[in-house]
């Protein structure tokens, strides 16, 4: 699914994993893909159709952004984490081959 990780890529996400799942999850899903997904929601109907969203529709968006959110970073992290484990396994197939 992800192209081929580089070395650079690979230290890139120990540097991110070594901070660990939950603040990655925390703060690139709920944080900011919960805000991206809050604006997604909230802005077509005001900008498009001059409509202000209603109190129960603003509610609902309020809770649920976050919560897609942070299901999107577990998501990303299992799939990240997944191509890094790849990565080093091909790695270590491709050392062992040079040998």
């Amino acid at each position: 699914m992800f192209p081929k990780w580089s070395a650079k890529n690979a230290s890139r996400w120990e540097s991110v994993r070594s901070r660990g799942k939950a603040r990655f999850v925390f703060l690139n899903g709920g944080l900011i893909m919960g805000a991206a997904m809050l604006a997604a929601t909230l802005l077509p109907p005001v900008l498009f159709h001059h409509l202000l969203p209603s109190w129960n529709f603003f509610c609902l968006a309020i809770v649920f952004s976050p919560l897609a959110g942070i299901l999107w970073g577990i998501l990303m992290w299992n799939m990240l984490d997944g191509a890094h484990r790849r990565f080093l396994s091909d790695k270590e197939l491709h050392e062992l081959l040079q040998k």
